[in-house]
């Protein structure tokens, strides 16, 4: 059994019995360590991860879009700019990695999928700090690239969805576009073939 954990960029893996999807609600990657998020994500994922046979299934972990497109950027400017950007999306991944060297202790077995490109959602929940589209394909590109190599870094099997659905503007392409934020069912048989490839189907 495949399960999909992670927040609503699981829909690109929806209607296929193949997966399982499981909702984690708000999740960030940089939260979902903490044990008292206000989101309750990691307590959610732990739940799930101890109901499944570790013998038998896999995860797939699906977060990190939230924590670009509004979090990263909104603690640069709340912080007056003293922490870089990209030393921020380095402690994003960082914290992520901690969930991933759980699991590992744990015995599960896991794949992390990258997330899609900048979308173009403006500020609908008008945050006081909200990145231009420009800087927000930047913050997706640093951070899908130093979740990689992270990866990589660990052996942990990553599906980088990124690549295969950008446009040269650092944006989603139109095709795999479902909305201004996700992507549509058609990057499915991408998600596919990358979980062929690292043996996982």
């Amino acid at each position: 059994m495949l399960y999909v954990i992670g927040d609503s960029h699981q829909h690109a893996f929806e209607g296929n019995p193949l997966f399982t999807l499981r909702g984690i609600g708000g999740a960030t990657a940089y939260n979902l360590k903490n044990e008292h998020s206000t989101s309750n994500s990691n307590k959610k994922l732990f739940e799930i991860v101890n109901s499944i046979d570790k013998q038998k299934d896999t995860i797939i972990l699906v977060v990190g879009e939230t924590d670009c497109r509004i979090h990263i950027y909104y603690q640069y400017k709340k912080q007056q700019e003293k922490i870089g950007l990209l030393k921020l999306v380095l402690y994003t991944v960082l914290s992520y990695g901690e969930v991933m060297k759980q699991l590992k202790r744990m015995g599960v077995k896991f794949v992390i999928c990258g997330i899609p490109p900048a979308g173009w959602e403006p500020n609908l929940n008008h945050y006081p700090y909200y990145a231009t589209p420009e800087l927000h394909a930047h913050i997706y590109y640093e951070f899908n690239a130093l979740l990689k190599t992270y990866c990589l870094s660990y052996g942990y099997p990553y599906l980088d969805i990124y690549s295969k659905t950008v446009g040269p503007d650092g944006h989603i392409k139109p095709e795999y576009a479902e909305d201004q934020v996700h992507l549509n069912l058609k990057a499915q048989p991408l998600l596919i073939e990358m979980l062929k490839e690292e043996g996982i189907l």
